[in-house]
């Protein structure tokens, strides 16, 4: 009868040892995960900053058209004008930006009879600085026209500091162009072209060039 006992003992002794390495096998697998697992937290966060960042930047080409639109659609451009179209603006970016993250430019860019562009008026939001260095596309420069120029750029924040972006991103910054729809000619070359008007009353100015 030894021989049928020991070979039963041996069973026994190889189950437990199967459930000793099956536990053993369950604590590799948690190591393993805890070891993976913020490998995938910053893939995953860093999937959804790309995602919004790159939200944020069509809605920043999208409101730079809307500007643009806007104001070309008008024969005069006054302080209530500029301020409806920077909260229209302001809107289409939504919950994704503050009020003092997004800057919003319009302009009126005149091109004299030399075929020299030069910038009339600008209207600005979160921004005091004029637009520079003036260049039109080749196709706009035509002599005694004029175009509106609209420039909107956003400061993207990461949702999670530096963890996945280093630093903040600024989107947009492109300027967009279009021929005035509704504007009358006036100035002393007599250009089609939107004018601005800043102020009201008898304090009110009215811009035209040149």
């Amino acid at each position: 009868m030894r021989p049928f006992v020991s070979i039963r003992r041996n069973r026994v002794a190889l189950r437990r040892l199967r459930r000793r390495l099956q536990r053993d096998g369950r604590g590799v697998a948690a190591v393993e995960f805890a070891l993976i697992l913020p490998v995938m937290l910053v893939l995953y966060y860093g999937v959804v900053e790309l995602g919004q960042a790159a939200m944020a930047d069509r809605r920043v080409t999208q409101l730079n058209r809307s500007l643009v639109d806007l104001a070309s659609r008008k024969t005069a451009l006054d302080d209530n004008d500029a301020d409806l179209a920077f909260a229209v603006g302001q809107m289409i970016m939504g919950a994704i930006s503050t009020p003092t993250t997004l800057k919003m430019t319009i302009a009126s860019v005149v091109v004299d009879d030399k075929g020299v562009a030069k910038l009339c008026w600008s209207a600005q939001k979160n921004t005091t600085a004029p637009p520079a260095n003036i260049t039109l596309p080749d196709g706009l420069l035509i002599p005694k026209t004029s175009v509106i120029m609209a420039e909107a750029s956003y400061v993207y924040e990461p949702l999670l500091g530096d963890l996945v972006v280093k630093s903040a991103l600024t989107l947009g910054g492109n300027r967009i162009y279009m021929r005035p729809r509704m504007a009358a000619k006036t100035g002393t070359l007599n250009i089609e072209q939107v004018v601005r008007i800043k102020g009201t009353g008898s304090a009110a100015t009215t811009t035209a060039c040149p």
